[in-house]
């Protein structure tokens, strides 16, 4: 089972290190320079739930799950997402653990914590680059059901990019 460890202050340079590798950077649009990294993290610390993930006591990854706003809600308009629902993110940070389902893995068991914290939760959605085959694999095997493909700008590529909308129901 994987750990989960509540992101704190002391986590962050960890994380921009993380952030700041080719297979992240391109997807996840935080800031590359330390100090405004750091103050825009410490900021937001407490906006979502934010967590790194273990594998035998070794940092995996990160994940970070919110409540979906209506402005969230807007963008998904055309799915027919249960209320209330839990939108999520997360990357497997070392890039030779990639493809290996470490990020299905780290969804099932975020998710038997989403349950346990937010028993109200009647759905999980997440977005992922309709490019990315084997992650859609991996989170169709872990129970994750394919909505919409909807243009977005994603990351730092400044073009629109087809992203697939995916659920998980609890009921």
């Amino acid at each position: 089972m994987i750990l989960f460890k509540q992101l704190t202050v002391e986590m962050l340079p960890l994380l921009f290190t993380w952030l700041c590798q080719p297979h992240t950077a391109m997807v996840w649009p935080e800031p590359k320079v330390w100090p405004e990294f750091e103050k825009e993290w410490s900021e937001q610390l407490t906006t979502k739930f934010r967590y790194i993930a273990y594998l035998d006591n070794e940092p995996l990854g990160y994940i970070e799950y919110f409540h979906l706003s209506a402005d969230d809600r807007k963008i998904w308009h055309r799915s027919n997402i249960a209320t209330p629902a839990i939108g999520t993110n997360l990357f497997v940070a070392d890039p030779n653990k990639l493809g290996k389902g470490y990020g299905a893995r780290m969804m099932v068991d975020i998710m038997k914590i989403i349950k346990e914290r937010e028993p109200e939760c009647k759905a999980v959605i997440m977005d992922i680059p309709s490019e990315n085959h084997r992650a859609i694999a991996h989170y169709e095997k872990a129970g994750f059901k394919k909505q919409e493909t909807y243009l977005m700008q994603y990351g730092n590529i400044p073009d629109l990019r087809p992203l697939l909308l995916m659920i998980y129901n609890f009921e």
